[in-house]
């Protein structure tokens, strides 16, 4: 069994739902072919590179959009990705919130920081993240983009508590319009919600409160930019903009750390399943191993979603 270098906050979320996914993606002796990057994945990935790419040229900021785009966004999705990433960029900047986020910018006091990856060992256990985006105006800001929805059949709807929503472009206006969340409770001059994060969508909360510690901040601002669509039977759908401010509870912190802490020891003790361990690794090194040496993306991604583990 090796031994990961580091946790992450989505080796945490897979640790929690898939135990046999996260030993093969993490544990197994024998790598099986990752599985490839999604359509809806790789959108929120190329807007996440032209969004940070421009902001970063508006703020004099040296920057590369090709290196950016092609780090996150795999070959295979590239061109599909160069038609939606400046899609949605557009649509950002037309409802407002791209200068909203602009001008809080260049208000920080600190010069703020795009896609940084940063590692440390929190309390005895090593963490990495990837923070969007951190900057300070009176207090430190943690910030995030996601995009949902992009090639769902379904409208999705932005998470409680938001600040504002904004209707991007057409369409009969939502209700949301220019709206508040009713548990939105705004306090201060950056109007950031009393609710805490962790009470309006928790998996938003855990992410940006790792990022935080790895960044040095005991108790930041968690701002998100929260691109929703609703299908409107063409490639490019409808889009919605919700800015979150909030922070979480320290309870909250402490708790998410105790998950971690617990997950780290496991690994160590090599104490992944709760019965039969030793046999479970034992096939699921036997099947890694069979995958590695068929050596295909594809093949490797059907198995696991059909249950080839058993």
């Amino acid at each position: 069994m090796r031994q990961p270098a580091y946790l992450s906050h989505s080796a945490l979320c897979l640790w929690e739902s898939d135990r046999r996914e996260f030993y093969l993606k993490y544990l197994a002796e024998h790598r099986p072919p990752r599985i490839p990057q999604g359509s809806p994945a790789a959108a929120g990935s190329a807007f996440d590179a032209y969004v940070k790419y421009s902001l970063a040229s508006d703020l004099g900021l040296e920057g590369s959009l090709d290196e950016l785009f092609e780090s996150q966004v795999e070959s295979h999705n590239r061109d599909f990705g160069r038609q939606a990433g400046p899609y949605i960029l557009y649509w950002y900047r037309q409802c407002g919130a791209y200068d909203e986020l602009l001008d809080l910018l260049r208000q920080s006091t600190t010069q703020p920081r795009f896609e940084s990856t940063v590692r440390d060992v929190v309390d005895g256990i090593p963490l990495l993240g990837k923070p969007d985006l951190d900057f300070k105006v009176g207090y430190p800001v943690v910030f995030d983009w996601k995009v949902r929805g992009f090639c769902s059949k379904n409208t999705t709807s932005p998470s409680k508590g938001y600040r504002l929503c904004r209707d991007a472009n057409g369409g009969k206006p939502s209700k949301s319009h220019n709206q508040s969340h009713k548990d939105f409770r705004p306090s201060g001059p950056l109007k950031v919600s009393q609710t805490p994060l962790e009470e309006t969508n928790v998996t938003f909360a855990e992410q940006l409160t790792m990022y935080g510690w790895l960044l040095g901040h005991g108790q930041p601002v968690l701002m998100l930019d929260e691109i929703v669509c609703k299908p409107n039977g063409t490639p490019t759908p409808l889009l919605r903009v919700a800015n979150h401010r909030a922070q979480v509870s320290l309870e909250f912190g402490a708790t998410l750390l105790d998950r971690y802490r617990n997950m780290w020891y496991d690994i160590e003790a090599g104490r992944i399943f709760d019965e039969d361990n030793d046999a479970i690794c034992e096939s699921l090194d036997k099947a890694a191993k069979s995958l590695a040496e068929e050596g295909d993306d594809f093949f490797a991604s059907v198995c696991r979603n059909d249950g080839y583990w058993g």
